[in-house]
C-alpha cells in the first residue's frame, strides 16, 4: 500500500527490515510469509524471490537507507502491518519496531498514532 513512496534503495533495504522483523520471535507463521509474498509482487519481483535471513549489521544499514520522513513513514505502516499478521504483535516485535521509529526520526507519540491506525 505505501511501498510505492520507497525509492529502489529503500525498496531492498525495507525487504531486509521484513524479513527481520519476522524472524524476531523467533516463528514465521504461515500469515507473515503471505505479507513477505505480497510485499515482493508490490515491489515487482516474484512472490517466489529469495530473501535471506539478513544479519544485525545488514539490518543496522538498512535502516539508514531511508532519507525522507514520507519514505521513512511509509515503510513503518508496513511493517506494522505485517508486525499484526499473525493476530499477535509479540513484545519482540514491538521492541524492534520502536528502535527502527526511533531510528527514523519518530516520536514515540508518533509511533503509537501509527500502531493505533494499523490495528
Amino acid at each position: 500500500m505505501f511501498l510505492h513512496l520507497l525509492n529502489p534503495e529503500e525498496k531492498k533495504a525495507f525487504l531486509v527490515l521484513a524479513r527481520h522483523l519476522v524472524e524476531v520471535d523467533g516463528d514465521y507463521s504461515p500469515q507473515e510469509e503471505e505479507f513477505i509474498r505480497r510485499f515482493l509482487v508490490e515491489l515487482g519481483w516474484s512472490a517466489d524471490h529469495p530473501i535471506h535471513k539478513p544479519s544485525l549489521e545488514e539490518v543496522s544499514s538498512a535502516i539508514k537507507v531511508f532519507d525522507s520522513r514520507r519514505s521513512c513513514v511509509g515503510a513503518l505502516l508496513e511493517l506494522l502491518g505485517l508486525g499484526h499478521a499473525d493476530g499477535y504483535y509479540c513484545p519482540h516485535e514491538q521492541r524492534f519496531l520502536h528502535e527502527v521509529a526511533e531510528l527514523f526520526g519518530l516520536s514515540n507519540k508518533e509511533l503509537v498514532f501509527l500502531e493505533e491506525w494499523v490495528q
